[in-house]
């Protein structure tokens, strides 16, 4: 689209934003927006308000480290410049031990999980994290593709024996949910400048890994993978979601449907609601294969869809 520079005042010009992208930022007319120069264009990006910038949390007895991890990771995605975290105990219990943690042992490790966040002050009774890094909206096509690229690794992995495969389960999942926690603050930050739909699309996407790489870990961490059979055979159907969300292969749809059906026959308890996340992954991107036929407004044609640009950067 174009827009006319409209003069304003002896020496200024001004330019209407597009009132789609307005709308899809939450924008209203008084906000203030970030204007960045790059060479010969402009970059105009919403500015985070003061209140979403800095979070505080409160931690006590009664918090255990999961809640911790999650309050700060939460805090993290939603996009919080600062976040303050006050305890007035030292130590917090482990759900799962039963043991007590120490508090600032616990939120450093959370912080070794979030890209770009630090501790920056800490003191008796409260740790200040701060991002000490700019966050480049740009990243994120391929940061999404590399985020499958290692769920596809991490599926592939949980079949193997051993202790030493155990520990690289564990990183890989704890890689993947740095990854995933960038991905997701750059869509709410507004970094990514995504319209309506896809930032809908890549959130939820993301959001789904997360619940597929938990899956994987606890199947892992629970019981010695002995179906490796099933686990191929899932490794084969998250590919069939890799070839339709980045090569756009309309005939993926069918594979994935006919083994999908064949993997649920013989189910793994764990491992079975992983076929279902990947359903509803599958069902986002299904818009891109469909258009509305010209001679019938209710008539949909499948299509071979037009690539968008996050399916077009190389890892």
């Amino acid at each position: 689209m174009e827009r006319k520079l409209v003069k304003h005042g002896p020496a200024s010009t001004i330019l209407a934003l597009p009132a789609q992208w307005v709308r899809d930022q939450g924008l209203r007319a008084g906000d203030t927006v970030s204007v960045e120069p790059d060479g010969d264009k402009l970059i105009i990006l919403k500015r985070r308000s003061d209140a979403a910038a800095t979070v505080t949390i409160t931690v006590d007895s009664k918090t255990n480290r999961t809640t911790l991890y999650h309050l700060i990771r939460a805090a993290y995605r939603d996009g919080a410049d600062k976040i303050l975290v006050r305890f007035g105990t030292k130590k917090i219990i482990h759900h799962r031990s039963g043991e007590l943690v120490s508090v600032p042992v616990a939120i450093r490790e959370e912080v070794s999980r979030l890209l770009g966040l630090e501790v920056v002050h800490q003191s008796d009774g409260q740790i200040l994290l701060q991002e000490i890094t700019t966050p480049n909206g740009q990243e994120l096509p391929n940061l999404f593709r590399k985020v499958f690229t290692m769920t596809r690794m991490l599926i592939g992995q949980i079949g193997s024996a051993g202790i030493d495969e155990d520990i690289g389960v564990e990183e890989r999942h704890n890689t993947i949910t740095k990854l995933v926690s960038y991905g997701v603050r750059l869509v709410n930050t507004g970094e990514a400048g995504l319209p309506g739909k896809e930032r809908a699309r890549y959130l939820h996407s993301l959001m789904l890994i997360d619940i597929i790489i938990d899956v994987l870990k606890y199947y892992r961490r629970e019981n010695a993978p002995k179906q490796s059979a099933f686990v191929a055979e899932l490794l084969l159907l998250f590919g069939d979601v890799e070839r339709i969300l980045f090569g756009h292969e309309f005939a993926a749809f069918d594979q994935f449907e006919l083994r999908k059906a064949a993997l649920r026959v013989k189910p793994i308890d764990r491992l079975l609601p992983i076929t279902d996340v990947l359903a509803d992954m599958v069902l986002l991107y299904a818009g891109d294969f469909i258009s509305v036929g010209e001679t019938s407004p209710e008539q949909y044609v499948v299509q071979q869809p037009q690539k968008h640009s996050r399916t077009t950067t190389n890892l």
